[in-house]
């Protein structure tokens, strides 16, 4: 016994159990299939790689990482991209681990941060999912490991570079990381004395990896940038620093929470860290603020990335007091944050979809869009996505019901696992699904209608439906619905 312990005592195979154990979280409620939207969007992309880069929200980068997967001998094209970014989370969550491991010293502590991080509500969702956001986590957190290790040494450094330019790369928000990285960065290297030589290789390679993606795929071309439009006014800031409290209370519904306002002031023991994560942390949240978007709470993904290192520094802290003098009482209390801080979360996540509806707060009070298949308290507040077959079974579905060779007006949501259906399984390639804008969409019906039919996938805001009914019948066709014409 007293040799597995010595073992298992190692930092290396600490990490890799905190890996294993994300891993296997993250693969029992990883979603099995395509899902909606710019899931299904980003798994067609990565089969046919496709690397459209004409908007800032294309990532070329991500698709280029992902199509290998798309080639594993497991579940559907959608699960093996799913897969890849379970794999990304976890390996965020083991260096999170790590990191906090070398710089506190206690297992403990650094697996309260790394364990606070795993169930928060968008890392969580983001885990189980296709998005593009755990290759930002994973090379974010490598970059902080490697300006961590216990000296600063020039291939640190270039590794570390390469890390955050690959970053940025990925993610135009994953410049507000920057500042942070660099006076972290910077203050070590004074602390050490290091000199030019040190320091002027890795800013080159930054230089390079960015500019020479900018060159490639010239990703930010056109894209003006407006200070003022992120400034908010004195009511948005109080209504933006509100919904941002909300927040991230979601992400955190445990002891967690409280444990990482004490762990702000314990990280300026780390004095460098401690800027590094105020100045990232504030740049996200300041630079979200102004935002109004449905999705907003996924912006502030680095500010709960920052949390996760303050629950960690605020555990080693609470662990230190003196009051709890006996060795098996401290023990019994670190069990008790850790297992409060996985459980609760898991726990308001499952709870929440059944509890709100009954204080009134329902799905559309909250600005989520209920689609057929999908019902839309559970997908959003819910992480898991284990067995979850609601877009596969809308696309199909609609398949069955439309006539050959019809045209299917959808919005976003709804068209990509169509579109998903008939890039990876060749499924009804006879029919024309298309996203239009409002002022569009009585033109295109009345032309398309006097070649083929024509469908809705539903009859909400996005469509026009009052234009429609002047020239259409809008008769229900399963989950979907056709335009008949009318005559006059």
């Amino acid at each position: 016994m007293s040799e597995i312990r010595r073992i298992m005592s190692r930092p290396a195979l600490q990490a890799a159990a905190a890996y294993v154990l994300a891993q296997a979280f993250y693969l029992f409620t990883l979603a099995p299939t395509v899902l909606w939207g710019d899931d299904a969007k980003f798994q067609r992309q990565a089969y046919i790689l496709d690397l459209t880069s004409d908007h800032p929200w294309d990532h070329p980068l991500w698709v280029l990482l992902a199509h290998p997967f798309t080639k594993l001998p497991l579940g559907d094209v959608a699960y093996r991209v799913n897969l890849f970014c379970s794999l990304l989370a976890a390996l965020t969550v083991a260096l999170v681990f790590a990191t906090m491991v070398r710089l506190t010293k206690s297992v403990w502590a650094a697996a309260m941060g790394a364990a606070g991080l795993a169930v928060s509500h968008t890392f969580w969702t983001h885990a189980v999912r296709t998005e593009v956001y755990s290759l930002n986590m994973v090379l974010l957190a490598a970059a902080l490991f490697l300006l961590l290790s216990p000296r600063l040494e020039r291939r640190w450094l270039i590794i570390a570079a390469i890390a955050a330019g690959l970053a940025v790369d990925n993610h135009i928000m994953m410049w507000l990381a920057i500042p942070g990285l660099v006076v972290l960065a910077a203050w070590r290297l004074t602390e050490q004395r290091s000199g030019v030589l040190v320091w002027s290789p890795a800013l080159l390679v930054f230089a390079l990896i960015v500019g020479t993606y900018e060159a490639v795929f010239g990703r930010v071309r056109g894209v003006s940038f407006n200070v003022e439009s992120y400034i908010p006014g004195p009511r948005q800031l109080g209504v933006g620093l509100a919904m941002f409290a909300v927040y991230l209370v979601m992400q955190f519904p445990s002891p967690a929470i409280v444990v990482a306002v004490k762990g702000v002031r314990e990280s300026f023991r780390f004095r460098p860290l401690a800027i590094c994560l105020l100045l990232v942390f504030v740049a996200n949240v300041g630079a979200v603020l102004k935002f109004t978007t449905p999705d907003t709470y996924v912006f502030y993904m680095l500010a709960y990335f920052v949390c996760a290192f303050w629950i960690a520094l605020g555990a080693k802290g609470l662990l230190e007091w003196r009051w709890p003098r006996a060795r098996a009482f401290r023990a019994a209390l670190a069990a008790g944050l850790l297992l409060a801080t996985v459980a609760m979360p898991v726990a308001a996540y499952v709870a929440a979809p059944r509890l709100l509806p009954k204080v009134g707060i329902t799905a559309a009070r909250l600005g989520m869009k209920e689609i057929p298949g999908r019902p839309a308290l559970k997908y959003f507040l819910c992480p898991s996505k284990r067995g979850y077959h609601g877009a596969r079974n809308f696309a199909e579905a609609a398949f069955r019901e439309l006539a050959p060779n019809a045209a299917i007006i959808a919005d976003h949501t709804m068209l990509q696992p169509m579109l998903y259906l008939q890039a990876t399984e060749k499924a009804r390639p006879d029919v024309h699904p298309i996203e239009l804008y409002l002022q569009e969409q009585v033109p295109f019906a009345l032309a398309q209608s006097k070649e083929r039919p024509v469908y809705v996938a539903r009859t909400e805001p996005y469509y026009d439906l009052a234009g429609l009914k002047q020239h259409f019948e809008v008769v229900p066709a399963g989950v979907i619905f056709r335009l008949v014409p009318l005559s006059h």
